[in-house]
């Protein structure tokens, strides 16, 4: 009659295991607004770039099936993949020049914006994404980047 004590065993470690799991995968944060105006699409953009800033993918509003890709290559898949590689970010020694333009229509924000680096050194980073917001959740992220090599200050060609 050892039975019963085995299954309540297996039941415990199978919960057990469960919790672990959910541990581990990443919360998406809960969207404040979830309609496709601008005023819902840029602060969903906004706080992605702030994860990427503060390495912290808890502060970016992205959609499980979430697809990033730069320069044209497939990079990250799913929401895990796209926080670990937010969590993982270079530290940029400056965050600037930020520009947004949006098109309701398509649920899409197109952001452009520079960073300065420091390693592998100096380096500013010219950056074009296309995110495509759905319900208040970034669910396509698609980036054009230049590295002007030499200086960490570069500039852009858009009016301050």
């Amino acid at each position: 009659m050892r039975l019963p004590s085995l299954s309540i065993t297996f039941v415990s470690v199978a919960v057990l295991t469960a919790g672990m799991a959910t541990s581990i995968q990443a919360e998406t944060p809960k969207p404040k607004c979830t309609d496709s105006s601008r005023q819902c699409m840029i602060p969903a953009v906004k706080s992605y770039l702030d994860a990427l800033e503060h390495h912290n993918r808890s502060l970016a509003p992205l959609a499980p099936n979430v697809r990033r890709t730069a320069n044209g290559q497939r990079i990250y898949e799913g929401a895990n993949a796209v926080g670990e590689r937010i969590d993982r970010e270079v530290t940029f020694i400056t965050f600037r020049n930020v520009r947004f333009f949006v098109d309701e229509d398509q649920q899409s924000v197109i952001a452009f914006w520079l960073i300065g680096l420091n390693q592998p050194g100096p380096i500013t980073s010219h950056i074009a994404e296309r995110f495509k917001v759905q319900h208040g959740l970034i669910t396509e992220i698609e980036g054009i980047i230049y590295n002007e090599e030499g200086t960490s200050q570069g500039k852009s060609a858009w009016p301050a």
